[in-house]
């Protein structure tokens, strides 16, 4: 039995494309570095992104739940007045 162990990375590099996973077997450094970075930066970016969204959604589901306490205490307080 070898003591190689096949790695996640592994199966997704071979599911997405044999040849590129045959290379990196082989020590065959990609050309694709750039792109890579690109790739990561995008994806940064995106992360960036969502989480803002997030924070966003969560302070408008909090003021909208104070605004509605502060008009149910205005209205109590005008009933009974």
């Amino acid at each position: 039995m070898s003591d190689r162990y096949i790695r996640a990375s592994d199966l997704k590099s071979f599911a997405f494309c044999k040849r590129a996973w045959f290379f990196e077997q082989q020590g065959v450094q990609s050309t694709l570095a750039s792109e890579r970075l690109k790739g990561t930066a995008d994806h940064d970016q995106h992360r960036e992104a969502v989480q803002v969204a997030v924070t966003t959604g969560k302070t408008a589901s909090i003021l909208v739940v104070l605004g509605i306490a502060l008009a149910l205490a205005a209205l109590i307080w005008w009933f009974f007045r």
